[in-house]
């Protein structure tokens, strides 16, 4: 009672000194089913069959290979629906699902990515697809070739757990990196047969919801937000990952290990920017997309607790963050919250940038103030009275009365599972607090 059913898998298996047969029946209640049969009667048949049968209209379970060079190749599952009147790509990690609507062309496929600048094309033969990632955020240029193909039933979910399985619980001290350079994180990981589903946490922000395979020892993680495109190799020996690799996109790449602490920490992020010394307030002066000049010390935000959301729309933990601040500002702008987003945007040219930041706003249902404050680069120029900002984004937390509360670098995400919840819980008590004065 109260539960789903995702999916069915029976294995009937029969056999004597003359006969012997084996079926699997695979069934996805959203895709459709699938029978696997084999018989053997000694000395006079040997036969068997695979029959499938898909539910018209119905999303189908397919696997997408990213070809990031190098011999590498990022997969993503999807489920696949091909009807007369939409045809939809959602992407599938962990607990994340992303929608992408195509529209037909003369070649194929066009497929606008929500929230980012970037967009897919494709085409399809069969049971077979072919196409370009293009991440315009990244360059014109910037281009990731793609297949895909459809998945059998029976390959989509695990039939059993695998033999003498890798522990993957408890936290993870990672270091990305080598030498000086290293950069630590921490590896939260949850296994459910050959699945292996997870995120690191590091001291800007987490690297989403991840999702890849475990086979023997070694194991696989990738994602694909329309922005990111991950993939984490390794090898699990014990309490130990070793031989780790991290690919982003066709333009980054480097090495990795772990070890099991759970009390692993990272910095933190209420302590990594702050007010420079003398300074007390802030204040700025932005475009808003109409081009109008919004001051936080407009008449509007006096007597209110105001957040300022550094971000920008190309920023995937940005992303999160604003989703989160909509709930937020849902609850509490009533109570007199006000939320004033900072983008600094991939482009200087402000037109450039407004579509943009408009599109996110859009796909993303912002309903607080947002202005264009410049570009990544500009930042210190922009904000000279706080001390460097080391991740997109930081939220800055100003009082009733104009002062700093705090200045929180990066964003836990819902992938982080109880890091996201404690910073949540956090911030309802503290914006209790604050409006309660």
């Amino acid at each position: 009672d109260n539960e789903t059913c995702v999916a069915a898998i029976l294995h009937l298996n029969k056999e004597s000194a003359v006969y012997t047969h084996d079926e699997i029946l695979s069934y996805l209640p959203n895709s459709g089913y699938a029978i696997e049969n084999s018989q053997n009667l000694s000395q006079i048949s040997d036969k068997s069959f695979y029959l499938s049968g898909e539910f018209e209209g119905k999303p189908q379970p397919w696997k997408m290979f990213f070809d990031i060079g190098n011999d590498q190749v990022v997969p993503v599952r999807f489920d696949f629906t091909f009807g007369t009147e939409s045809v939809v790509l959602a992407f599938k990690q962990g607990k994340e699902t992303i929608k992408m609507v195509a529209t037909k062309t003369d070649t194929g496929y066009y497929v606008e990515v929500p929230v980012f600048n970037a967009f897919l094309t494709f085409t399809t033969e069969g049971e077979n697809m072919n196409g370009e990632f293009h991440n315009l955020d990244k360059g014109e240029n910037y281009i990731i070739p793609f297949h895909a193909l459809k998945l059998r039933y029976d390959t989509v979910m695990p039939i059993s757990e695998p033999e003498n399985a890798p522990d993957f619980t408890e936290k993870w001290e990672v270091y990305f990196g080598e030498g000086e350079e290293k950069e630590i994180a921490i590896g939260m990981f949850d296994r459910m047969g050959d699945d292996l589903y997870g995120t690191f946490a590091t001291e800007t922000g987490d690297y989403r919801f991840l999702q890849g395979k475990v086979i023997g020892d070694r194991f696989t993680l990738s994602t694909f937000d329309g922005s990111h495109l991950f993939l984490f190799t390794g090898k699990i020996t014990n309490d130990k990952i070793t031989e780790g690799h991290f690919y982003s996109g066709s333009h980054y790449h480097t090495t990795w290990n772990g070890v099991k602490n759970d009390n692993v920490k990272l910095t933190n992020p209420d302590e990594m920017t702050s007010l420079k010394e003398g300074i007390e307030k802030i204040d700025f002066t932005f475009p808003n997309l109409n081009g109008d000049l919004i001051s936080l010390s407009d008449s509007r935000f006096e007597n209110k607790v105001v957040i300022i959301q550094i971000l920008g729309s190309w920023c995937p933990n940005c992303m999160d963050e604003t989703r989160y601040f909509n709930d937020l500002y849902s609850k509490y702008n009533a109570d007199g919250l006000e939320i004033i987003g900072l983008a600094f945007e991939r482009s200087s040219d402000f037109e450039k940038a407004k579509i943009s930041l408009n599109k996110a706003i859009k796909d993303l249902n912002v309903p607080y103030t947002m202005l264009i404050a410049g570009t990544p680069k500009e930042s210190a120029n922009a904000l000279p009275m706080i001390t460097k900002i080391k991740s997109y984004p930081t939220s800055i937390i100003i009082s009733k009365e104009g002062k700093v509360v705090k200045i929180h670098t990066g964003f836990y995400g819902p992938s982080t599972g109880s890091y996201y919840e404690e910073y949540t819980k956090e911030m309802d008590e503290l914006m209790t607090q604050l409006l309660s004065k």
